[in-house]
């Protein structure tokens, strides 16, 4: 034990030496970092990081080794000689047929990491977890009888988190091949496209960000269920509109299609977050006549949100409106009153 303690203690000094006397291991460590601060970036798999790993470890195994011999050659012979330049020009080459080497291995994994980014790869990730117990299940809760809000929806039965990780692992998918996620008929297909979307509007810059609301917006027939609306309204079209005329969610509201008026409200979400209620108010009470259950469901979930951040507004709102509040939205507003305030507005 007191030994390996020891040859951990001079294997420290070796590498403070040459950190300290060598400029090119202090660069080659710099971008060691980066490579792997990428490589964890842009979701690289485990093989992929290894890979990588391995790259730069090679080249500042390499550069040590070369280190090692060009002071050893300067012991045995201070003066010029032949040889010993020879031995050290092989050394420097030993280093730079290393740095070849693990650029290439790099950018192998690259090529490989964002070809491998499409979406038909997606599809047969998504396809490959899927579970046929599971699915069922999920077309019961989903109501996909004829008839029925989501008749027809295809399922392969993955769970939210399997989809999280499928969206995060593709985020770096073109919109291209996003688009052609949306297409599916695979419910789970796309929801992750959605995810994806999110993910890719949280680091993208304004115009990036006008492109994906513009993508969102021409494909809303797609988002045809409560699930993928709520993943994906208020993160993407909701702050985007933050500060922005917000016509389109009025449009929305007027909507024959379902889930173009669930959009409208729940997009919202994200004015409450920044205390900003007067749009879910207006919208509310567009969507107080709504013949669907899903919406009284949302326009109640979106104003008990606007309570959490002032109660007042919401207590108000309800005593002005309570004529023409459907009573699964007033159930849903005040969930988080106390018992005895829910009695006293359920018997209003």
């Amino acid at each position: 034990m007191i030994t390996a303690i020891k040859s951990f203690k001079y294997a420290v000094r070796g590498l403070k030496s040459t950190w300290k006397e060598e400029q090119n291991f202090k660069i080659e460590v710099f971008v060691g970092f980066i490579v792997l601060f990428y490589a964890f970036y842009f979701s690289f798999t485990f093989a992929e990081t290894v890979f990588c790993l391995i790259a730069v470890v090679m080249v500042l195994v390499a550069e040590i080794i070369n280190t090692i011999v060009e002071d050893l050659c300067n012991k045995i012979q201070p003066n010029q000689d032949s040889v010993i330049e020879k031995i050290k020009d092989m050394s420097a080459a030993f280093v730079l047929v290393t740095v070849f080497g693990s650029i290439g291995v790099g950018l192998l994994v690259i090529i490989n990491h964002f070809t491998y980014m499409t979406y038909s790869n997606v599809v047969k990730e998504i396809k490959n977890n899927s579970s046929k117990e599971k699915a069922e299940k999920s077309k019961r809760f989903f109501k996909t009888e004829k008839g029925q809000y989501g008749f027809g929806d295809v399922f392969a039965g993955l769970t939210v988190p399997e989809i999280n990780k499928v969206a995060k692992k593709y985020k770096e998918i073109s919109l291209v091949d996003v688009k052609e996620l949306l297409n599916s008929k695979i419910h789970e297909v796309r929801y992750v496209a959605l995810n994806i979307l999110v993910l890719k509007y949280e680091k993208a810059d304004e115009t990036e960000r006008k492109n994906i609301v513009n993508l969102y917006l021409k494909n809303t027939k797609k988002i045809n269920n409560w699930d993928l609306v709520d993943t994906s309204a208020s993160y993407i079209l909701g702050d985007y509109l933050l500060n922005k005329n917000k016509d389109i969610l009025y449009k929305f509201s007027k909507s024959k299609l379902l889930w173009e008026r669930r959009i409208s409200i729940i997009s919202t979400h994200a004015f409450i977050k920044h205390k900003q209620f007067q749009d879910t108010l207006k919208i509310s009470r567009e969507l107080f006549s709504d013949k669907e259950d899903l919406i009284h469901k949302a326009v109640g979930w979106m104003l008990r949100e606007v309570g959490k951040k002032d109660a007042k507004i919401l207590k108000n709102f309800l005593k002005e409106n309570i004529k023409r509040l459907p009573r699964t939205t007033l159930r849903y507003a005040i969930e988080k009153f106390s018992p005895a305030e829910r009695k006293s507005f359920l018997r209003m």
